[in-house]
């Protein structure tokens, strides 16, 4: 193995690193906002979904369980699997029926993720107001918004950039 090699699945490793760093951040807080959205409107709801998820822990199937940041991105990575098994089937069908080959750049899919991002915090806002909450609530938001859209691009440009290390080798 020649150093150049070696270098190359460093640089890879430390990157990946710092991309799943981020990919955590913008898992864990839409998830909150969405159980702070959910809980707003639903004052009795309960968390009782995550019994459909107990295959990947046993855990989840009890009543009074404990989740943290590894519990939510294991939920998170299996949902992502079933997506991108969908996504891989729909375009191998397109490109089967219809000779198409379907690919995005990276601003449409930094606007396919920011705009679903961005109704969940509108959505949340609204909560906020019509519910009388304490308006430091959109302070908070408005601090994890902004932290979500700028990892977005940060989150792909690693992710392109360690597709072009790897097409190096």
């Amino acid at each position: 193995m020649n150093n150049k090699l070696v270098v190359m699945r460093i640089i890879s490793f430390f990157t990946n690193y710092i991309k799943y760093a981020l990919l955590t951040v913008l898992v864990i807080f839409p998830f909150v906002i969405i159980l702070f959205i959910l809980s707003n409107i639903n004052p009795d709801f309960s968390i009782h979904f995550f019994k459909y998820f107990k295959f990947l822990n046993p855990i989840f199937g009890d009543e009074n369980m404990n989740i943290d940041k590894k519990d939510i991105m294991k939920i998170f990575f299996f949902i992502s699997l079933i997506f991108w098994l969908v996504v891989t089937i729909f375009k191998y069908i397109i490109k089967r029926l219809f000779n198409l080959n379907i690919k995005l750049k990276i601003k449409h899919i930094i606007w396919l993720v920011l705009i679903p991002t961005t109704l969940i915090y509108v959505y949340a806002f609204v909560l906020i107001n019509n519910h009388s909450l304490d308006k430091e609530f959109y302070l908070i938001f408005t601090i994890v918004y902004i932290i979500n859209i700028i990892f977005i691009p940060i989150y792909l440009f690693f992710n392109n950039f360690i597709n072009k290390i790897l097409a190096l080798n």
